[in-house]
C-alpha cells in the first residue's frame, strides 16, 4: 500500500517513470526540521526510534527480571536524558578526561602545552577505547571469504574522508566547519592566545589531506589487501600490528599470527599517514581532540549543543534539531545494539517473518538449482560444483538466535564490562 500510495498515476509511465513511481510520495513528503533529508525509508527509522524511547520511558513490571546488559542501557539513556546533570557538571568532566587520558588540547592550554608527552600510538589507543576511530577504523566483521567466521577489518576513517565534503562544498560550509572549531574552543578556554595559529595549522593539515585525496581514482578507494596479522606490516608498509594487538587486549581478545586482516583502500591509508608524519606534534593533538570534541558536542551542556545545530543549519540544511529522547534512543541503540536489539526483538518483533523468510529463502534455492539443471551451456561437473555451493550457502536472518532466547548468558558476556 505504501508504494501504491507514491505512485502519480496522472503522470505516464513510458514519459516520466520516476515521476510515475515516486511523483505522489515526492508532493505529500516533507522534510523534518531537525533531518537534512527524508527517504521513503525514513518512517521505518521513526517507527523505531519512537519504540526504543517508548520502552526506556516506561519503567518494568514489578515482578520483571531484567538482564543486566538491559539494566544498564536503560541506565546509559537515563543519564543521556539527565540534562539538569549535564548542566550540572557543565564541563569539567569532559576536560579532566582530555587532560588526564589522552594528554590535553594544546588550543587551550596555549603555550603551556608540552609537546614532549605527544605519543600517537597512545592517543590513537585511548581514543579507540572510547569508540573515536580519528585516522582509521579497525573493527571485527563477518569475513567475506566465509560469514561464518571473523576477520579484522581496517579502513580509513569516514572523519578523515569528511575532509573531501567540507573543502568541496564550497566557502559557506567550510568557513561553518571553522566556526564551529572557534566556537567551542572559545567557549572551552582560559587562553585564546593561540587559537588563530592553531586554526591555521589545523586548515593546512586538512587541506593537504584534502589534495592528496583528491589525487586517487574512484577505484584507489575500493583496492583491498587480504592478509594476516603476523604478515599485516610487511604487507601494507606500516607498523599497525603492534597497534591491532594492544587494542584487542582491552577485550581481552589475544590475537595470532594466522588471524586474517582485511585493509580497504590501502594506499589511500598510507598517504594519509604519510602526511601524519610529517605534521608537528601540536598539530596531531589539536586535531585528534578536535574530531573527538566534535562528536561528543552533543552530549555536553546546552549551549554547546547550540554550537553543533549552528553548524548542521549549513552543512546539512537543518532548521531545527531533534528531541532529546531520539537523540539518547540512538545513542544507546549505537553503543549498546545487541541488548537493544534483544528489546526490540521481545517486545515488537514478529517471530514468524523469520519462518517465512526462510521458506522463501529455500524456494529460491530449489529454483535456482533447478534452472542450473536446466541449462545447456555448463557441462556436468561445472553444474555440480555450482549446485554445491548453493546447498552450503547459509541463512542469517535479522539476528543472532541467542537473542531470541531466554538465556541470557552470551548477552551478558558481550557486556560483561560496561
Amino acid at each position: 500500500n505504501y508504494l501504491l500510495e507514491s505512485i502519480d498515476e496522472t503522470i505516464d509511465p513510458c514519459e516520466d517513470f520516476y515521476q510515475f513511481a515516486c511523483g505522489t510520495w515526492l508532493k505529500n513528503t516533507r522534510i523534518p526540521p531537525e533531518n537534512g533529508k527524508h527517504r521513503s525509508t525514513s518512517r521505518l527509522t521513526i517507527r523505531l526510534e519512537n519504540a526504543l524511547v517508548d520502552f526506556f520511558s516506561t519503567s518494568p513490571p514489578n515482578d520483571t527480571v531484567e538482564p543486566r546488559a538491559i539494566i544498564n542501557a536503560r541506565h546509559l539513556y537515563d543519564s543521556c536524558m539527565d540534562e539538569d546533570a549535564i548542566e550540572i557538571e557543565d564541563i569539567d568532566v569532559i576536560l579532566s578526561l582530555v587532560k588526564t587520558e589522552f594528554g590535553g588540547w594544546p588550543v587551550l592550554e596555549g603555550l603551556t602545552w608540552n609537546e614532549s608527552t605527544f605519543d600517537l600510538s597512545r592517543l590513537t589507543l585511548k581514543l579507540n577505547q572510547y569508540n573515536n576511530f580519528i585516522l582509521y577504523t579497525i573493527k571485527s566483521v563477518a569475513d567475506d571469504k566465509n560469514s561464518s567466521v571473523r576477520s579484522i577489518r581496517i579502513d580509513p576513517s569516514n572523519f578523515l574522508l569528511k575532509n573531501l565534503m567540507h573543502f568541496s562544498k564550497g566557502t559557506k560550509v567550510r568557513d561553518a566547519y571553522y566556526e564551529f572549531f572557534y566556537s567551542l574552543t572559545e567557549a572551552l578556554a582560559n587562553d585564546t592566545s593561540t587559537i588563530d595559529d592553531d586554526v591555521d595549522a589545523l586548515q593546512n593539515f586538512e587541506l593537504e589531506i584534502m589534495e592528496k585525496l583528491m589525487k586517487h581514482d574512484k577505484l584507489s578507494f575500493k583496492d583491498i589487501v587480504r592478509t594476516t596479522v603476523g604478515n599485516l606490516s610487511r604487507t601494507v608498509n606500516s607498523d599497525f600490528t603492534n597497534q591491532l594487538r594492544r587494542l584487542y587486549l582491552f577485550g581481552n581478545v589475544s590475537l595470532v599470527d594466522t588471524d586474517i586482516v582485511t585493509v580497504y583502500a590501502p594506499k589511500v591509508l598510507l598517504d594519509i599517514m604519510s602526511i601524519i608524519d610529517q605534521q608537528s606534534p601540536r598539530t596531531i593533538q589539536n586535531y585528534m581532540i578536535w574530531r573527538f570534541m566534535m562528536s561528543r558536542a552533543l552530549n555536553m551542556p546546552e549551549r554547546f549543543r547550540n554550537i553543533v545545530q549552528q553548524y548542521n543549519s549549513v552543512f546539512y540544511g537543518t532548521t531545527g534539531s531533534q528531541r532529546r529522547p531520539i537523540i539518547c534512543a540512538n545513542y544507546v541503540n549505537k553503543m549498546m545494539g545487541l541488548a537493544v536489539s534483544k528489546i526490540y526483538i521481545n517486545k515488537y518483533f514478529d517471530k514468524d517473518i523469520r519462518k517465512g523468510i526462510t521458506e522463501m529463502s529455500d524456494n529460491i534455492r530449489n529454483v535456482f538449482i533447478k534452472m542450473i539443471n536446466q541449462t545447456v551451456w555448463m557441462d556436468s561437473k561445472s553444474k555440480s560444483a555450482t549446485i554445491e555451493k548453493v546447498r552450503v550457502m547459509k541463512e542469517k536472518i535479522g539476528y543472532p538466535d541467542y537473542l531470541e532466547n531466554d538465556d541470557v548468558m552470551k548477552l551478558e558476556k558481550d557486556y560483561a564490562d560496561v
